[in-house]
């Protein structure tokens, strides 16, 4: 029997400056087993359904925290955290 576990992506905090930077604090964690790997995108969409277009990409430590700064072009919008996945999961 081969169980995958669920990938679990939570975003704790965020702080936007007036010159358009966000600080984005967060999680990559799994419901069972070891920690996902690869990338969180922070992505940025101007309606919040369509067009979501990754304007960033964070690496989370071993314990899968992340704390990332990033500057945004267009300051408006919605925005998300999005993983893709990964290629070991459930190894």
């Amino acid at each position: 029997l081969h169980a995958l576990s669920r990938s679990v992506l939570s975003w704790s905090d965020h702080t936007f400056t007036g010159a358009g930077a966000i600080r984005v604090k967060g999680r990559l964690s799994a419901s069972a087993g070891p920690l996902p790997t690869g990338h969180v995108q922070l992505q940025q969409s101007t309606d919040g359904r369509t067009g979501w277009k990754t304007v960033a990409t964070v690496t989370p430590d071993v314990t899968g925290a992340f704390d990332a700064w990033h500057t945004l072009a267009r300051p408006t919008g919605h925005l998300r955290l999005y993983y893709p996945g990964s290629a070991n999961a459930g190894t």
